[in-house]
């Protein structure tokens, strides 16, 4: 990420953390992104739910129809990536 894209993503993380109300936060993510982006980020959010709970990467699969390779991602974030340290807060496992 360059520098720029991660002073804009500061800036967009302190908007959202600045908002009212769960409604005006989910205006936000709608006005931005599409209705395959907002898909998207809600299977990554199903995804990392369950590999949170415990659940097998292939059972994963074939609940939310994404690929392994998907899930494998996922699950590096959780190990290695920024998530291993946010995830446990939004996740209580």
């Amino acid at each position: 990420m360059t520098k720029n894209k991660a002073q804009v993503l500061k800036k967009i993380a302190s908007i959202i953390a600045h908002l009212e109300s769960d409604k005006d936060v989910e205006n936000f993510l709608r006005a931005f992104m599409t209705p395959k982006e907002c898909n998207t980020l809600c299977d990554r959010y199903a995804l990392i739910e369950m590999l949170m709970a415990g659940y097998p990467q292939r059972e994963i699969s074939e609940t939310l129809g994404v690929s392994i390779s998907q899930i494998s991602r996922g699950s590096a974030e959780l190990q290695f990536g920024v998530g291993r340290e946010v995830f446990p807060k939004i996740f209580k496992v």
